[in-house]
């Protein structure tokens, strides 16, 4: 008889890790967006009087986002099971 707390632990394990493996990939992904981000434009936004949270949500988020989107759909992608 399997002992039911080892059962859970081996599915928390499994969840944990296959939340954590894709985490890799988005790294690169998020990181390439970052790197490719063109500091002129944080500096004019700033410069046009724009709050550093605001710059950070419009400039960043929407450069950035594309990159965050790919990565969440490959990450939630191989999360899934095989049939």
């Amino acid at each position: 008889m399997i002992n039911s707390s080892y059962a859970d632990r081996g599915a928390l394990t499994i969840t944990i890790a296959h939340i954590t493996f894709p985490m890799a990939f988005v790294a690169v992904v998020v990181q390439s967006r970052l790197r490719s981000l063109d500091e002129s434009l944080i500096e004019a936004a700033m410069d046009l009087g724009g709050r550093p949270y605001h710059v950070a949500l419009d400039i960043t988020l929407t450069v950035v986002g594309l990159g965050v989107l790919i990565a969440g759909f490959a990450m939630r992608r191989r999360a899934r099971p095989s049939p």
